[in-house]
């Protein structure tokens, strides 16, 4: 497989930025794939509506990284335009996969290192929290019980306070080598559901069976209590990763991924 790989800012020169336009969010054909999981599954199972990521990754896919972070500082005007033109798509996305039947929107922006943010919690608040607010206000207008899932990987434990204050309900993908599940669900486990936790860093790609058996075990036993848990990798498994690893994470799983937890 393959991540999205930018090969060009369409808006590293700022001049362009009137004349671009984002692509028309009520396409009918870009929502075949979720009318089609709804038929297939949707009296069954949650019906996750995937946006990726939605306000500060796209901004910087478009200008250009360095560029735009400097833009948070020193020219903000653009940086505050450029946003919202990205807003207003995301807006029309989250609200016609809601009304399509979405249970859960999957969503996000990395804003976390390895052990620390990207940008400060003052620019956080100042470009990205009132716009987050309003946008998950809005797709919960329109389906008041849909969750929102925020994907951000690193650590960004200093804003999950504010992120429970925006609307979010889950939070992916709880990487254990910046953060530390088991404190995430003693701090944040009343107002968060946790997905992830299971380390792809070090366990999955460079572990024994036995090491990813008590990586999944330890996950349910200090996430999974009381619920609010949903088990998986901390991001998407690599190819470097064995497959005798990866059907252990399975075997794992179905082991003591259960109610009643049951972890002997």
């Amino acid at each position: 497989g393959r991540y999205t790989e930018i090969v060009r800012h369409p808006l590293e020169d700022e001049s362009q930025l009137n004349s671009y336009s984002c692509p028309n969010p009520l396409k009918p054909s870009r929502y075949d794939w979720m009318r089609k999981l709804v038929r297939s599954y949707g009296k069954t199972h949650a019906i996750v509506g995937g946006m990726g990521s939605i306000l500060f990754e796209p901004a910087w896919h478009l200008r250009g990284y360095e560029t735009f972070l400097s833009d948070l500082l020193i020219n903000k005007d653009f940086a505050c335009e450029l946003l919202d033109k990205i807003f207003d798509y995301q807006l029309s996305t989250g609200i016609m996969l809601a009304k399509l039947g979405a249970d859960i929107l999957w969503l996000g922006d990395d804003f976390g290192t390895q052990n620390s943010l990207i940008v400060s919690p003052g620019i956080w608040r100042e470009f990205f929290k009132e716009r987050y607010a309003v946008l998950f206000s809005a797709y919960k207008e329109i389906k008041p019980d849909i969750k929102i899932a925020f994907h951000s990987d690193g650590n960004i434990t200093s804003l999950l306070p504010e992120f429970i204050e925006t609307g979010v309900d889950i939070f992916r993908a709880v990487q254990p080598k910046s953060v530390d599940p088991a404190y995430l669900k003693r701090k944040f486990g009343n107002n968060l559901s946790f997905w992830g936790t299971v380390d792809i860093q070090e366990v999955m790609p460079f572990g024994t069976p036995e090491d990813v058996h008590h990586e999944v075990k330890i996950r349910i036993k200090t996430v999974g209590k009381n619920g609010g848990f949903i088990l998986a990798p901390s991001h998407n498994i690599q190819p470097d990763t064995p497959l005798e690893n990866i059907l252990a994470f399975y075997a794992a799983a179905r082991k003591w991924g259960q109610y009643p937890m049951s972890l002997e």
